[in-house]
Protein backbone atom coordinates (compact mmCIF):
# COMPACT_ATOMS: atom_id res chain seq x y z
CA UNK A 1 0.00 0.00 0.00
CA UNK A 2 2.87 2.16 0.20
CA UNK A 3 4.43 4.08 -2.50
CA UNK A 4 5.78 2.05 -5.21
CA UNK A 5 7.26 4.61 -7.57
CA UNK A 6 10.62 3.66 -6.24
CA UNK A 7 10.48 -0.41 -7.80
CA UNK A 8 8.43 0.73 -11.07
CA UNK A 9 10.50 0.41 -14.45
CA UNK A 10 11.58 3.57 -16.87
CA UNK A 11 10.25 6.14 -14.77
CA UNK A 12 6.63 4.96 -13.84
CA UNK A 13 4.48 5.83 -11.30
CA UNK A 14 1.31 5.77 -9.27
CA UNK A 15 -0.53 2.93 -8.42
CA UNK A 16 0.30 -0.18 -10.41
CA UNK A 17 3.16 2.08 -12.26
CA UNK A 18 0.34 3.46 -14.76
CA UNK A 19 1.65 6.52 -14.93
CA UNK A 20 4.64 7.80 -17.33
CA UNK A 21 7.13 10.09 -16.92
CA UNK A 22 6.73 13.62 -17.88
CA UNK A 23 6.09 14.14 -21.47
CA UNK A 24 6.01 10.60 -22.47
CA UNK A 25 2.55 8.65 -23.14
CA UNK A 26 1.38 5.30 -22.46
CA UNK A 27 1.03 2.81 -25.45
CA UNK A 28 0.22 -0.95 -23.98
CA UNK A 29 3.16 -1.60 -21.10
CA UNK A 30 5.78 0.95 -23.02
CA UNK A 31 6.01 4.77 -22.28
CA UNK A 32 6.76 6.47 -25.63
CA UNK A 33 8.59 9.99 -25.88
CA UNK A 34 6.63 12.76 -27.20
CA UNK A 35 7.79 14.38 -30.58
CA UNK A 36 8.16 17.44 -30.67
CA UNK A 37 7.36 19.83 -33.22
CA UNK A 38 3.79 20.86 -35.57
CA UNK A 39 5.11 18.55 -38.47
CA UNK A 40 1.44 16.67 -39.88
CA UNK A 41 3.64 13.69 -40.76
CA UNK A 42 4.22 12.92 -36.70
CA UNK A 43 0.30 12.50 -36.13
CA UNK A 44 -0.03 10.90 -40.02
CA UNK A 45 -1.83 7.92 -38.60
CA UNK A 46 -4.21 10.13 -36.12
CA UNK A 47 -4.92 12.23 -39.38
CA UNK A 48 -5.66 9.16 -41.27
CA UNK A 49 -7.56 7.61 -39.01
CA UNK A 50 -10.21 11.17 -39.04
CA UNK A 51 -10.34 11.01 -42.59
CA UNK A 52 -11.14 7.06 -43.10
CA UNK A 53 -14.19 7.55 -40.23
CA UNK A 54 -15.17 10.73 -42.06
CA UNK A 55 -15.36 8.76 -45.76
CA UNK A 56 -16.81 5.96 -44.10
CA UNK A 57 -19.92 8.07 -42.53
CA UNK A 58 -20.19 9.49 -46.01
CA UNK A 59 -20.12 6.35 -47.71
CA UNK A 60 -23.19 4.91 -45.06
CA UNK A 61 -24.89 8.43 -45.98
CA UNK A 62 -24.86 7.73 -49.53
CA UNK A 63 -25.94 4.09 -49.45
CA UNK A 64 -29.16 5.02 -47.49
CA UNK A 65 -32.34 3.56 -49.33
CA UNK A 66 -30.09 0.65 -51.11
CA UNK A 67 -31.36 -3.26 -49.85
CA UNK A 68 -28.47 -4.79 -47.51
CA UNK A 69 -27.11 -7.86 -48.85
CA UNK A 70 -27.30 -11.00 -46.55
CA UNK A 71 -22.82 -10.65 -46.97
CA UNK A 72 -23.30 -7.29 -44.74
CA UNK A 73 -25.69 -8.27 -42.36
CA UNK A 74 -23.41 -11.67 -41.51
CA UNK A 75 -20.05 -9.50 -41.52
CA UNK A 76 -21.83 -6.90 -39.26
CA UNK A 77 -22.92 -10.21 -37.25
CA UNK A 78 -19.40 -11.55 -37.00
CA UNK A 79 -18.23 -8.01 -35.65
CA UNK A 80 -21.06 -8.21 -32.71
CA UNK A 81 -19.24 -11.82 -31.85
CA UNK A 82 -15.85 -9.62 -31.83
CA UNK A 83 -16.99 -7.20 -29.33
CA UNK A 84 -18.94 -9.89 -27.01
CA UNK A 85 -15.35 -11.93 -27.63
CA UNK A 86 -13.40 -8.92 -26.38
CA UNK A 87 -15.97 -8.28 -23.15
CA UNK A 88 -14.88 -11.87 -21.83
CA UNK A 89 -11.37 -11.14 -22.93
CA UNK A 90 -11.11 -8.68 -19.83
CA UNK A 91 -12.37 -11.68 -17.52
CA UNK A 92 -9.28 -12.01 -15.16
CA UNK A 93 -8.49 -15.44 -16.05
CA UNK A 94 -4.72 -17.05 -16.56
CA UNK A 95 -4.90 -16.74 -20.18
CA UNK A 96 -2.43 -18.99 -22.05
CA UNK A 97 0.22 -16.47 -23.78
CA UNK A 98 -0.74 -18.29 -27.05
CA UNK A 99 -4.28 -16.81 -26.72
CA UNK A 100 -3.14 -13.40 -25.29
CA UNK A 101 -1.69 -12.69 -28.47
CA UNK A 102 -4.40 -13.89 -30.46
CA UNK A 103 -6.61 -11.80 -28.64
CA UNK A 104 -3.75 -8.60 -29.00
CA UNK A 105 -4.26 -8.88 -32.50
CA UNK A 106 -7.72 -10.13 -33.21
CA UNK A 107 -8.95 -7.78 -30.87
CA UNK A 108 -7.64 -4.63 -31.30
CA UNK A 109 -10.64 -2.69 -33.68
CA UNK A 110 -12.77 -3.26 -30.79
CA UNK A 111 -11.38 -2.08 -27.67
CA UNK A 112 -11.03 1.10 -28.00
CA UNK A 113 -7.77 1.83 -25.53
CA UNK A 114 -6.07 -0.42 -28.07
CA UNK A 115 -7.50 1.46 -30.90
CA UNK A 116 -6.49 5.04 -29.77
CA UNK A 117 -2.43 3.79 -29.18
CA UNK A 118 -2.86 2.05 -32.81
CA UNK A 119 -3.47 5.36 -34.85
CA UNK A 120 -0.99 6.91 -31.65
CA UNK A 121 -3.82 9.15 -30.20
CA UNK A 122 -1.44 10.50 -27.68
CA UNK A 123 -3.70 11.49 -24.79
CA UNK A 124 -0.90 12.25 -22.54
CA UNK A 125 0.87 14.51 -24.34
CA UNK A 126 -2.26 16.34 -25.87
CA UNK A 127 -3.81 16.86 -22.32
CA UNK A 128 -1.84 15.11 -19.56
CA UNK A 129 -2.29 12.09 -17.32
CA UNK A 130 -5.08 13.57 -15.53
CA UNK A 131 -8.37 10.78 -14.61
CA UNK A 132 -10.82 12.78 -14.89
CA UNK A 133 -9.84 14.37 -18.93
CA UNK A 134 -9.78 10.88 -19.99
CA UNK A 135 -13.18 10.31 -18.44
CA UNK A 136 -14.37 12.92 -20.57
CA UNK A 137 -12.75 11.83 -23.48
CA UNK A 138 -14.13 8.52 -23.19
CA UNK A 139 -17.82 10.02 -22.46
CA UNK A 140 -17.55 12.07 -25.74
CA UNK A 141 -16.07 9.25 -27.70
CA UNK A 142 -19.85 8.46 -28.79
CA UNK A 143 -20.48 11.54 -30.30
CA UNK A 144 -18.21 11.51 -33.15
CA UNK A 145 -20.95 10.04 -35.40
CA UNK A 146 -22.79 13.64 -34.99
CA UNK A 147 -19.50 15.84 -35.14
CA UNK A 148 -19.21 14.14 -38.33
CA UNK A 149 -22.55 14.81 -39.76
CA UNK A 150 -22.00 18.08 -38.52
CA UNK A 151 -18.87 18.55 -41.13
CA UNK A 152 -20.64 16.91 -43.59
CA UNK A 153 -23.60 18.87 -43.40
CA UNK A 154 -21.73 22.44 -43.54
CA UNK A 155 -20.23 20.61 -46.71
CA UNK A 156 -23.58 19.90 -48.04
CA UNK A 157 -24.70 23.73 -47.66
CA UNK A 158 -21.38 25.15 -49.61
CA UNK A 159 -22.48 23.30 -52.54
CA UNK A 160 -26.34 24.27 -52.04
CA UNK A 161 -27.62 20.41 -50.65
CA UNK A 162 -29.08 20.08 -47.53
CA UNK A 163 -28.37 16.43 -45.40
CA UNK A 164 -31.66 13.87 -45.19
CA UNK A 165 -32.25 14.04 -41.61
CA UNK A 166 -34.01 10.32 -41.74
CA UNK A 167 -31.14 9.33 -43.36
CA UNK A 168 -29.06 11.18 -40.79
CA UNK A 169 -30.36 9.69 -37.83
CA UNK A 170 -30.75 5.65 -39.30
CA UNK A 171 -26.87 5.74 -39.86
CA UNK A 172 -26.18 6.96 -36.54
CA UNK A 173 -28.17 4.17 -35.21
CA UNK A 174 -27.11 1.94 -37.51
CA UNK A 175 -23.63 2.40 -36.04
CA UNK A 176 -25.18 2.54 -32.27
CA UNK A 177 -26.51 -0.84 -32.94
CA UNK A 178 -23.50 -2.66 -34.73
CA UNK A 179 -21.19 -1.25 -31.88
CA UNK A 180 -23.40 -1.19 -28.70
CA UNK A 181 -21.79 -3.68 -26.75
CA UNK A 182 -18.20 -2.01 -27.40
CA UNK A 183 -20.46 1.14 -26.66
CA UNK A 184 -21.78 -0.24 -23.18
CA UNK A 185 -18.15 -1.04 -22.01
CA UNK A 186 -17.03 2.42 -23.17
CA UNK A 187 -19.79 4.40 -21.12
CA UNK A 188 -19.76 1.90 -17.58
CA UNK A 189 -15.40 1.66 -17.58
CA UNK A 190 -16.26 3.12 -13.85
CA UNK A 191 -18.66 -0.10 -13.19
CA UNK A 192 -15.49 -2.66 -14.54
CA UNK A 193 -13.41 -3.40 -11.50
CA UNK A 194 -10.98 -6.78 -10.33
CA UNK A 195 -10.21 -7.34 -6.80
CA UNK A 196 -6.18 -7.56 -6.17
CA UNK A 197 -4.49 -9.55 -3.75
CA UNK A 198 -4.48 -6.68 -1.00
CA UNK A 199 -8.38 -7.25 -1.48
CA UNK A 200 -8.72 -3.63 -2.87
CA UNK A 201 -10.44 -3.34 -6.35
CA UNK A 202 -8.97 -1.09 -9.55
CA UNK A 203 -10.47 -0.90 -13.06
CA UNK A 204 -9.89 -2.88 -15.42
CA UNK A 205 -9.88 -0.18 -18.10
CA UNK A 206 -8.38 2.28 -16.04
CA UNK A 207 -5.22 0.47 -14.17
CA UNK A 208 -4.32 3.27 -11.75
CA UNK A 209 -7.57 4.01 -10.21
CA UNK A 210 -8.74 2.01 -7.45
CA UNK A 211 -12.61 2.26 -7.00
CA UNK A 212 -14.51 3.75 -4.06
CA UNK A 213 -11.59 6.84 -4.10
CA UNK A 214 -12.01 10.20 -4.53
CA UNK A 215 -10.99 10.69 -8.31
CA UNK A 216 -13.34 7.71 -8.84
CA UNK A 217 -16.40 9.14 -7.13
CA UNK A 218 -15.33 12.57 -8.94
CA UNK A 219 -15.15 11.06 -12.28
CA UNK A 220 -18.96 8.63 -11.19
CA UNK A 221 -21.63 10.87 -12.52
CA UNK A 222 -20.15 11.34 -16.28
CA UNK A 223 -20.01 7.60 -16.38
CA UNK A 224 -23.82 7.49 -14.99
CA UNK A 225 -24.50 10.19 -17.53
CA UNK A 226 -23.35 8.38 -20.24
CA UNK A 227 -24.80 5.21 -20.00
CA UNK A 228 -28.01 6.45 -19.27
CA UNK A 229 -27.90 8.76 -22.79
CA UNK A 230 -26.27 6.21 -24.97
CA UNK A 231 -27.08 3.18 -24.00
CA UNK A 232 -30.65 3.38 -21.94
CA UNK A 233 -31.17 6.63 -24.12
CA UNK A 234 -30.65 4.59 -27.48
CA UNK A 235 -33.02 1.60 -26.49
CA UNK A 236 -35.49 4.03 -25.37
CA UNK A 237 -35.41 5.45 -29.07
CA UNK A 238 -35.25 1.78 -30.36
CA UNK A 239 -37.96 0.96 -28.96
CA UNK A 240 -40.23 3.76 -29.57
CA UNK A 241 -39.50 2.87 -32.91
CA UNK A 242 -41.01 -0.77 -31.99
CA UNK A 243 -44.06 0.19 -30.14
CA UNK A 244 -44.79 2.85 -33.78
CA UNK A 245 -44.04 0.35 -35.90
CA UNK A 246 -46.94 -1.82 -37.19
CA UNK A 247 -48.72 1.60 -37.32
CA UNK A 248 -46.96 3.89 -39.23
CA UNK A 249 -44.08 1.38 -41.30
CA UNK A 250 -46.71 1.44 -44.28
CA UNK A 251 -48.00 4.28 -44.01
CA UNK A 252 -45.14 6.80 -42.95
CA UNK A 253 -42.45 6.98 -46.18
CA UNK A 254 -39.94 9.24 -43.35
CA UNK A 255 -40.93 6.79 -40.51
CA UNK A 256 -39.22 4.13 -42.89
CA UNK A 257 -36.21 6.16 -43.76
CA UNK A 258 -35.49 6.63 -40.07
CA UNK A 259 -36.11 3.84 -38.38
CA UNK A 260 -34.20 1.11 -41.24
CA UNK A 261 -32.04 -0.27 -39.28
CA UNK A 262 -35.24 -1.96 -37.53
CA UNK A 263 -36.88 -3.26 -40.20
CA UNK A 264 -34.76 -3.83 -43.48
CA UNK A 265 -32.95 -6.56 -42.32
CA UNK A 266 -35.79 -8.56 -40.18
CA UNK A 267 -38.88 -10.60 -41.56
CA UNK A 268 -42.41 -8.14 -40.78
CA UNK A 269 -43.10 -10.08 -37.54
CA UNK A 270 -39.89 -10.17 -36.25
CA UNK A 271 -39.45 -6.04 -36.14
CA UNK A 272 -38.99 -6.00 -32.21
CA UNK A 273 -36.28 -8.57 -32.35
CA UNK A 274 -33.55 -4.79 -32.14
CA UNK A 275 -35.07 -4.07 -29.31
CA UNK A 276 -34.36 -8.43 -27.42
CA UNK A 277 -30.53 -7.56 -29.60
CA UNK A 278 -29.86 -4.47 -27.62
CA UNK A 279 -30.52 -5.58 -24.45
CA UNK A 280 -28.78 -8.97 -24.86
CA UNK A 281 -25.81 -6.52 -25.68
CA UNK A 282 -26.20 -4.58 -22.61
CA UNK A 283 -26.47 -7.11 -20.21
CA UNK A 284 -23.77 -9.31 -21.64
CA UNK A 285 -21.27 -6.30 -21.21
CA UNK A 286 -22.83 -5.26 -17.67
CA UNK A 287 -22.40 -9.46 -16.50
CA UNK A 288 -19.41 -8.59 -14.94
CA UNK A 289 -20.53 -5.86 -12.70
CA UNK A 290 -23.60 -8.11 -11.36
CA UNK A 291 -21.14 -9.96 -8.63
CA UNK A 292 -17.28 -9.68 -7.81
CA UNK A 293 -17.06 -13.44 -8.10
CA UNK A 294 -15.66 -14.50 -10.92
CA UNK A 295 -17.40 -17.83 -11.31
CA UNK A 296 -20.96 -16.10 -11.18
CA UNK A 297 -19.51 -13.40 -13.95
CA UNK A 298 -19.00 -16.36 -15.85
CA UNK A 299 -22.47 -18.18 -15.12
CA UNK A 300 -24.34 -15.46 -15.83
CA UNK A 301 -22.67 -14.77 -18.88
CA UNK A 302 -23.42 -18.66 -20.32
CA UNK A 303 -26.84 -18.29 -19.27
CA UNK A 304 -27.53 -14.88 -21.23
CA UNK A 305 -26.04 -16.37 -24.51
CA UNK A 306 -27.81 -19.82 -23.89
CA UNK A 307 -31.05 -17.64 -23.26
CA UNK A 308 -30.79 -15.45 -26.40
CA UNK A 309 -29.75 -18.71 -28.31
CA UNK A 310 -33.06 -20.75 -27.75
CA UNK A 311 -34.70 -17.46 -28.34
CA UNK A 312 -32.84 -16.86 -31.61
CA UNK A 313 -33.45 -20.58 -33.02
CA UNK A 314 -37.83 -20.14 -32.17
CA UNK A 315 -37.89 -16.66 -34.12
CA UNK A 316 -35.30 -17.11 -37.03
CA UNK A 317 -35.22 -13.14 -37.22
CA UNK A 318 -33.26 -12.51 -40.51
CA UNK A 319 -34.54 -12.31 -43.92
CA UNK A 320 -31.43 -14.82 -45.07
CA UNK A 321 -31.48 -17.93 -43.71
CA UNK A 322 -27.83 -18.28 -44.17
CA UNK A 323 -27.62 -15.32 -41.41
CA UNK A 324 -29.66 -16.56 -38.85
CA UNK A 325 -27.36 -19.71 -38.95
CA UNK A 326 -23.85 -17.75 -38.82
CA UNK A 327 -25.42 -15.82 -36.13
CA UNK A 328 -26.37 -18.47 -34.50
CA UNK A 329 -23.03 -20.73 -34.69
CA UNK A 330 -21.25 -17.49 -33.76
CA UNK A 331 -23.25 -17.22 -30.23
CA UNK A 332 -22.90 -20.93 -29.52
CA UNK A 333 -19.07 -20.44 -30.61
CA UNK A 334 -18.86 -18.12 -27.17
CA UNK A 335 -20.84 -20.17 -25.46
CA UNK A 336 -18.09 -22.63 -25.59
CA UNK A 337 -15.18 -20.15 -25.42
CA UNK A 338 -17.04 -19.55 -22.19
CA UNK A 339 -17.13 -23.09 -21.08
CA UNK A 340 -13.19 -23.87 -21.36
CA UNK A 341 -12.44 -20.59 -20.05
CA UNK A 342 -13.05 -22.11 -16.98
CA UNK A 343 -10.28 -24.20 -17.24
CA UNK A 344 -8.03 -20.77 -16.81
CA UNK A 345 -9.41 -19.80 -13.29
CA UNK A 346 -6.77 -18.98 -10.81
CA UNK A 347 -8.51 -21.37 -7.98
CA UNK A 348 -5.45 -20.39 -5.88
CA UNK A 349 -7.28 -16.56 -5.55
CA UNK A 350 -10.91 -17.48 -6.82
CA UNK A 351 -12.91 -19.12 -4.00
CA UNK A 352 -16.59 -20.28 -5.18
CA UNK A 353 -16.98 -21.65 -1.43
CA UNK A 354 -18.86 -18.79 -0.06
CA UNK A 355 -21.19 -19.03 -3.28
CA UNK A 356 -21.37 -22.89 -3.32
CA UNK A 357 -25.05 -23.28 -1.85
CA UNK A 358 -26.28 -19.96 -4.05
CA UNK A 359 -25.14 -22.31 -7.77
CA UNK A 360 -26.84 -25.02 -6.37
CA UNK A 361 -29.90 -23.36 -5.61
CA UNK A 362 -29.30 -21.24 -9.37
CA UNK A 363 -29.01 -25.19 -10.62
CA UNK A 364 -32.24 -26.52 -9.75
CA UNK A 365 -33.61 -23.72 -10.72
CA UNK A 366 -32.29 -23.82 -13.82
CA UNK A 367 -33.37 -27.13 -14.10
CA UNK A 368 -36.96 -26.60 -13.08
CA UNK A 369 -37.43 -24.39 -15.59
CA UNK A 370 -36.47 -26.31 -18.17
CA UNK A 371 -38.23 -29.24 -17.27
CA UNK A 372 -41.21 -26.80 -17.16
CA UNK A 373 -40.69 -25.56 -20.61
CA UNK A 374 -39.88 -28.84 -22.01
CA UNK A 375 -43.17 -30.11 -20.17
CA UNK A 376 -45.53 -26.97 -21.72
CA UNK A 377 -43.68 -28.03 -25.12
CA UNK A 378 -45.28 -31.40 -25.51
CA UNK A 379 -48.39 -30.73 -24.16
CA UNK A 380 -48.91 -27.79 -26.63
CA UNK A 381 -47.30 -30.30 -29.12
CA UNK A 382 -50.05 -33.34 -28.07
CA UNK A 383 -53.06 -30.65 -27.90
CA UNK A 384 -51.72 -29.53 -31.86
CA UNK A 385 -51.78 -33.29 -32.98
CA UNK A 386 -55.18 -34.47 -31.47
CA UNK A 387 -57.41 -31.63 -30.85
CA UNK A 388 -56.61 -28.83 -33.38
CA UNK A 389 -55.94 -31.23 -35.93
CA UNK A 390 -59.52 -32.84 -35.15
CA UNK A 391 -61.23 -29.44 -35.40
CA UNK A 392 -59.06 -28.93 -38.99
CA UNK A 393 -60.20 -32.58 -40.37
CA UNK A 394 -64.15 -31.18 -39.26
CA UNK A 395 -64.38 -28.06 -40.73
CA UNK A 396 -62.57 -29.09 -43.96
CA UNK A 397 -65.17 -32.04 -44.17
CA UNK A 398 -68.26 -29.56 -43.47
CA UNK A 399 -66.54 -26.49 -45.63
CA UNK A 400 -67.06 -28.80 -48.59
CA UNK A 401 -70.71 -28.73 -47.79
CA UNK A 402 -71.18 -25.08 -46.94
CA UNK A 403 -72.25 -24.05 -50.72
CA UNK A 404 -75.56 -26.48 -50.30
CA UNK A 405 -75.93 -24.98 -46.57
CA UNK A 406 -76.10 -21.62 -47.48
CA UNK A 407 -78.33 -22.19 -50.50
CA UNK A 408 -81.02 -24.40 -48.53
CA UNK A 409 -80.97 -22.69 -44.93
CA UNK A 410 -80.18 -19.17 -45.98
CA UNK A 411 -77.12 -18.94 -43.29
CA UNK A 412 -74.57 -16.44 -44.37
CA UNK A 413 -71.50 -18.02 -45.41
CA UNK A 414 -69.45 -15.53 -43.43
CA UNK A 415 -71.34 -17.05 -40.46
CA UNK A 416 -70.71 -20.37 -41.28
CA UNK A 417 -67.36 -20.29 -41.18
CA UNK A 418 -67.36 -18.79 -37.36
CA UNK A 419 -69.37 -21.53 -36.55
CA UNK A 420 -66.83 -23.90 -37.94
CA UNK A 421 -64.05 -23.23 -35.20
CA UNK A 422 -66.69 -25.00 -32.48
CA UNK A 423 -67.70 -27.81 -34.66
CA UNK A 424 -66.51 -31.46 -32.81
CA UNK A 425 -67.06 -35.02 -34.47
CA UNK A 426 -70.72 -35.51 -33.05
CA UNK A 427 -72.02 -31.95 -35.12
CA UNK A 428 -70.03 -33.00 -37.94
CA UNK A 429 -72.34 -35.98 -38.48
CA UNK A 430 -75.33 -34.19 -37.54
CA UNK A 431 -74.29 -31.44 -39.89
CA UNK A 432 -74.48 -34.60 -42.32
CA UNK A 433 -77.67 -36.14 -41.48
CA UNK A 434 -79.47 -32.75 -41.85
CA UNK A 435 -77.79 -32.10 -45.34
CA UNK A 436 -79.24 -35.59 -46.18
CA UNK A 437 -82.52 -34.87 -45.13
CA UNK A 438 -82.33 -31.17 -46.77
CA UNK A 439 -81.66 -32.89 -50.48
CA UNK A 440 -83.99 -35.45 -50.18
CA UNK A 441 -86.93 -33.03 -49.55
CA UNK A 442 -85.84 -31.17 -52.25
Amino acid sequence: DADLTSICNGGRSGPRCHLCPEAHWRKGTACKPCQTGTGWLRNWKLILAVVLQFWGIFKSYKQQGQVTTGAKIMFLAIVSFLQVLFALSKLPLKWPVALKDLFDILLIPFGYETLLELIEFKHDCFFGSDFILRVVRDVCLPLLPFANFAVLGVLFILVGKRLHMPFVLNVVACIYMGLFVNLSLLAGTLFFGEEMPNGKYFLKYHPGVEVDTGEWQQALPMSFAAVGIYCCGFLAYTMYGVCRAPKLVADSETFCEQYDFLVADVRPECFWWSVADLGFGFSLAFAQTFSSNLYMQMYISMTLILAFIMLEVNVKPSIHVKVNRVSIALKLSTLVFLFFATAFIDTDIVDMGPERSLFGIALLTTFYCCMAVVLCRVTWALYMRFVVRLKAKNMKAAYRKQAIFHKIVGLPIADFATRLECMTEPDIRMLDYMMDVCLAVF
